[in-house]
């Protein structure tokens, strides 16, 4: 899924960063693409899904409706 959309790059990070990032979001088999709004009882970013969260879901939703095969969380 991440192949397909190029701008958000995959890395490990600094808890600093974790803590202060605009958006975060789990990826998995099971989970799909899920939004992280909220990181030890603060908001992450305005508290909801992100637009890159958001992208990622429709284009997974898009890709499974197409019965894509190659396009995984």
């Amino acid at each position: 899924l991440l192949d397909l959309e190029p701008s958000i790059v995959q890395r490990p990070i600094t808890e600093g960063e974790l803590r202060s990032a605009a958006e975060v979001m789990l990826l998995g088999t099971t989970s799909a693409v899920t939004a992280v709004t909220h990181l030890d009882g603060q908001s992450v970013g305005a508290g909801g899904p992100g637009p890159h969260a958001r992208r990622l879901a429709a284009m997974l939703g898009q890709a499974i409706r197409q019965g894509r095969d190659d396009v995984q969380a």
